[in-house]
């Protein structure tokens, strides 16, 4: 069957961010239809992708471009005051690794709350796509309370003594807990390539079922 729908993706760099954390992105891009087209994929490959309209979000202060590592900077197109980005409005919302030692405004929490919090009247979700150093926003806003999360190997005992109520995972490259993806590192290095697709259409799939 021809999936017809479009993921709604947002990527939260309100603080700039390691620029291979964001390399996931480009796997959702490369499910759509067009890429997998232009790979030319048998037809029923192609029926099966999945087009993606992505925003780049950070705060109304920030500018027109964030900064990230390797000077490398990032046109941003929405902030967090855009009804376009709003929860209920993005299918997924992808965190990439900002500098460990970051303090985030609450600003910056109440977004990532808000949006982990959304609940659909069919039970709809937005799945947290958390990338490495990105489970420090996450254990600042609270929302690993109580559940189980992967973080880099390196930085777990930093992690169980800033956030001890989460359930640290370290011997997992990622882990799923209800609506929240968390990773040690970015998936397309941390994982060989056809396990970074696993991961990429299992978060697909999931969001697909409850949209």
């Amino acid at each position: 069957m021809t999936n017809t729908g479009e993921l709604r993706i947002g990527v939260f760099v309100p603080v700039g961010a390691q620029l291979l954390d964001l390399s996931p992105i480009d796997l959702f891009a490369m499910l759509s239809p067009q890429y997998l087209t232009a790979c030319t994929l048998p037809a029923p490959l192609v029926m099966l992708g999945t087009p993606s309209m992505i925003h780049y979000i950070a705060l109304p202060d920030t500018g027109s471009h964030v900064e990230l590592t390797a000077s490398a900077f990032l046109k941003v197109s929405k902030t967090i005051e855009d009804p376009e980005v709003q929860p209920g409005l993005l299918d997924i919302l992808l965190i990439p690794g900002p500098d460990p030692a970051s303090t985030f405004r609450e600003e910056i929490l109440d977004f990532v709350r808000a949006h982990a919090a959304w609940r659909g009247e069919d039970g709809e979700c937005v799945g947290i796509l958390c990338i490495c150093t990105g489970i420090y926003m996450l254990g600042q806003s609270g929302i690993l309370t109580g559940k189980s999360a992967s973080g880099p190997r390196a930085l777990i005992p930093d992690l169980k003594k800033k956030f001890p109520t989460v359930k640290w995972v370290a011997d997992k490259r990622w882990v799923t807990d209800g609506n929240i993806w968390t990773s040690g590192m970015h998936l397309s290095t941390e994982l060989d390539f056809p396990n970074s697709m696993r991961v990429i259409q299992n978060v697909t799939c999931f969001v697909l079922t409850l949209t």
